[in-house]
């Protein structure tokens, strides 16, 4: 009678790696485990408007893992502690002589009331959320190249991070895969959002290219929709101007017909200009 045969899975060194480290070095602003050297920020400011599939956009940048956590919120203790707030902002704003406090307390001002104004006219929903972001790298050099690219990447999509210095423990305890939420680390990290924000980043909701005030131009590799509206401004889109190549028979110059066939139906005035080589 033969012996079966057992199968032996191979070892996956990189999960072994993360739920069991050869070694774990906490520092102030950096965490080693093993041959690996991280650094864990947290999401310090949102956009207004993030555009659809904003938590896929995080959740892609190369050596980076993303943690979420949300928490529910009291709508009636919510606005009770917003309306407080306004009150305070407002007695700083009328009685400092600190410029940049003043600034700081009117920003606070107008975002409490938008949102205030927002529950109260709109009925809509919030709750505190928490995002933290670990960057890894092979060594020191290489984890600093990897936090700039990060960095870069998030200020493009309007936000701005923040260090988890001198909570590196917390903070890794909080990132996958251990998911164990630090409520002091989470109260310094957190950010009230609209849920309908929320629920649009989520990777499911990513709708290709799609501006609000746009018209309809084609779809991606994936099938999903453009719609542009090349006169919207953003951290990423600081211009109109357009580039459009392919190869002969592409569809150039239907794109580009296009193009101005809606600009045209929208009001835009048009004026065409041909160069000669």
């Amino acid at each position: 009678m033969n012996q079966k045969e057992i199968e032996v899975m191979p070892v996956n060194s990189k999960l072994l790696e993360i739920i069991s480290p050869e070694g774990l070095k906490v520092k102030r602003d950096i965490v080693e485990t093993g041959e690996k050297i991280s650094r864990i920020y947290f999401i310090s400011s949102y956009p207004e408007e993030p555009n659809f599939g904003w938590i896929s956009n995080l959740a892609n940048i190369k050596n980076t893992v993303i943690s979420i956590f949300v928490n529910p919120v009291d709508p009636q203790v919510f606005l009770d502690g917003l309306k407080k707030g306004t009150n305070s902002d407002k007695n700083i704003f009328n009685t400092t002589r600190d410029e940049v406090e003043k600034i700081r307390a009117e920003s606070r001002y107008n975002a409490s009331i938008r949102i205030i104004k927002d529950i109260e006219d709109n009925n809509n929903s919030y709750v505190y959320i928490s995002i933290l972001a670990q960057v890894s790298g092979n060594n020191e050099l290489d984890l600093e190249n990897n936090c700039k690219t990060f960095k870069n990447r998030v200020a493009s999509l309007g936000m701005r991070v923040r260090s988890c210095a001198f909570n590196m423990d917390k903070a890794y305890r909080q990132v996958a895969p251990f998911g164990v939420q630090d409520k002091e680390l989470f109260d310094i990290s957190k950010q009230n959002m609209q849920v309908g924000t929320l629920m649009q980043g989520q990777p499911f909701a990513g709708s290709g290219f799609a501006d609000k005030t746009g018209y309809y131009l084609g779809s991606d590799q994936e099938g999903r929709m453009i719609a542009i509206d090349p006169f919207i401004k953003s951290a990423d889109r600081t211009n109109s101007n357009f580039a459009i190549v392919g190869q002969s028979g592409g569809g150039k110059s239907y794109a580009v017909k296009k193009i101005l066939l809606n600009e045209y139906v929208s009001g835009t005035k048009i004026r065409n200009y041909r160069s000669r080589a």
